[in-house]
């Protein structure tokens, strides 16, 4: 299995940084891949960092220290396999298996308190995905980190609306 990353691995805070903790859960079907990216701009351009990947193949749970008081985007692309496609939609790959594939992306903006410990869980049916964020102790709905409309610029160039 290959797996392509793009960005760095995110930077683990020094000693003494004010922090919160972001406890990343995936709750997506089987056959399904995430990634978790972290940008400084909403653009989905400047110092990305890359939280995590995951895949139902292994580990769906990650903790992630971030800087607190720091204003920062976090995009979640995911995928899901919905299964086979035709022979005749599948030319291009004769003796190959052909699966669809259903995306989505969640775009969030992030400005985590010191000391808080976040739950971001990403959830959906294979077809649509969400994010939901709350405090890890009390589950309530957290407002430091929440969802936001997606700039064009953050999706991939394959998933843009033709024009």
């Amino acid at each position: 299995m290959l797996i392509v990353l793009n960005g760095c691995a995110y930077q683990e805070l020094g000693k003494g940084q004010s922090q919160a903790t972001l406890h990343i859960v995936n709750n997506l079907p089987h056959f399904s891949t995430s990634s978790w990216t972290y940008y400084s701009d909403v653009q989905c351009q400047g110092d990305p960092a890359t939280l995590g990947a995951f895949s139902k193949l292994y580990d769906q749970e990650k903790r992630v220290q971030l800087r607190a008081g720091e204003m920062r985007y976090l995009r979640v692309n995911a995928s899901t396999a919905a299964g086979p496609v035709s022979q005749q939609e599948c030319v291009w790959a004769p003796h190959t298996i052909c699966m669809k594939t259903n995306r989505c992306t969640v775009e969030l903006e992030a400005t985590p308190v010191a000391g808080k410990v976040y739950r971001a869980e990403l959830v959906g049916d294979g077809n649509t995905c969400n994010v939901v964020v709350t405090d890890e102790q009390t589950g309530a709905p957290q407002s430091d980190i929440h969802p936001i409309v997606i700039e064009p610029s953050c999706l991939p160039r394959k998933w843009k609306a033709r024009e």
